[in-house]
C-alpha cells in the first residue's frame, strides 16, 4: 500500500515538473498513472483522486481545452470537502474568465467565498479576482468595492507584498476612470512598500513603473510616460530573456507614446525615432518567436 502510494506520488511530482515546462502530453500521460494507482489503493473517492484529478483539469485549462477541464473539476467536486471545494469553484470561475463568460465567473467565485468562510487569504484573494474580473468588464466602481474588501483582509492575513498586489490594481482602476491623482498616489503606495520588502530595481516595480506611465501618458505628459517606460524596460531587460513578453508590451506602449509625441508636434526626430522603434520591436518578436519554436 505505503510503495504504491509512493510510486503513484512520484509520477504525481513528474508530472507537475513536465507541466510547468509545458510538455503537456507528457504530463497527463504520468497523471493518468498516477491516477490509476491511488484509484486501485484507496478507491475512486479519494482527496488523492481528487488531487489530480484537478492538477489534470489544470493542464487542459493551459491548453485550452476547457470542457474537458471542468468536466474534471465537476469529478472532483463530488469528491472533496468545502475547503477544498471552495478552491476548485476558484479555478472554475478562472475557466470562465479565460472563455470570456463573465457571469458564470463571477457566481463561481460566490460560491467559494460561501464555502471559505471569515476572513482568510483565500478570501483576499477570491476578493481581488472578483474585483479584477469587474474592471475588465469596466465596472469600475463594483471593483474598487471589492478591491477594498480585498486590502483590509490583506493588510490583516498577509504581509506587505500582497497588499501593495493590491494597491497596483486599485491604482489601474482609478487609471481607467480618470481619477488620475488617485491613480498617482495608490502607486506611489504599492511601490513604496516594494522598495521597502524587495529593494529597488525588481519586476514589481517596474509594473508599477508601466501603471504610472500609463497615468502620465492620459495625461499628456508624454516625456514622462516615455522616461517611466525606460525606467521599466531597464529593469526588464536586465533579467535577460526570461520576460520576452513584458519587453515587447513595453516597446509598443514606447511606440505609442512616440506616435503620440510626434502628432502633437510633428518633429522629423520621432519619425526617426519611430522608424527605430519599430525595427527593434520587430527583432525582438521574431527572437521571441524563434526562441518559443525551439523549446
Amino acid at each position: 500500500g505505503d510503495d504504491s502510494k509512493d510510486v503513484a506520488t512520484v509520477f504525481m511530482n513528474m508530472a507537475i515538473v513536465h507541466q510547468h515546462q509545458g510538455e503537456y502530453e507528457k504530463s497527463m500521460n504520468l497523471y493518468e498513472k498516477s491516477l490509476a494507482i491511488f484509484k486501485r489503493v484507496f478507491g475512486d473517492d479519494s482527496k488523492d483522486v481528487a488531487d489530480v484529478l484537478v492538477n489534470m483539469a489544470l493542464v487542459l485549462n493551459d491548453q485550452g481545452e476547457y470542457e474537458k477541464a471542468m468536466n474534471l473539476y465537476e469529478k472532483s467536486l463530488a469528491i472533496l470537502r468545502d475547503d477544498d471545494v471552495a478552491d476548485i469553484y476558484t479555478s472554475m470561475a478562472d475557466v470562465c474568465q479565460r472563455q470570456g463568460e463573465y457571469e458564470k465567473a463571477m457566481n463561481f467565485y460566490e460560491i467559494s467565498l460561501e464555502k471559505f468562510g471569515g476572513a482568510s487569504r483565500r478570501v483576499a484573494i477570491t476578493y481581488l479576482n472578483m474585483a479584477n474580473l469587474y474592471g475588465r468588464q469596466g465596472k469600475c466602481e463594483d471593483a474598487m468595492k471589492l478591491y477594498a474588501k480585498s486590502l483590509e483582509i490583506s493588510k490583516k492575513v498577509f504581509g506587505d507584498e500582497h497588499v501593495a498586489k493590491v494597491y497596483l490594481n486599485m491604482a489601474r482602476t482609478r487609471e481607467m476612470q480618470g481619477e488620475y491623482g488617485d491613480a498617482m498616489i495608490l502607486c506611489e503606495k504599492s511601490k513604496k512598500i516594494i522598495e521597502q520588502v524587495f529593494g529597488d530595481g525588481g519586476k514589481k516595480e517596474a509594473a508599477v513603473f508601466m501603471v504610472m506611465a500609463c497615468v502620465r501618458e492620459d495625461q499628456g505628459e508624454y516625456e514622462k510616460a516615455m522616461n517611466l517606460c525606460k525606467k521599466s524596460l531597464k529593469i526588464f531587460q536586465e533579467f535577460g530573456d526570461s520576460d520576452c513578453n513584458e519587453i515587447i508590451k513595453i516597446k509598443m506602449h514606447q511606440i505609442r507614446i512616440t506616435l503620440k509625441l510626434y502628432l502633437a508636434q510633428r518633429h522629423e526626430d520621432y519619425t526617426e525615432l519611430l522608424e527605430k522603434m519599430v525595427q527593434e520591436l520587430l527583432e525582438k518578436m521574431v527572437q521571441t518567436f524563434d526562441k518559443e519554436e525551439s523549446v
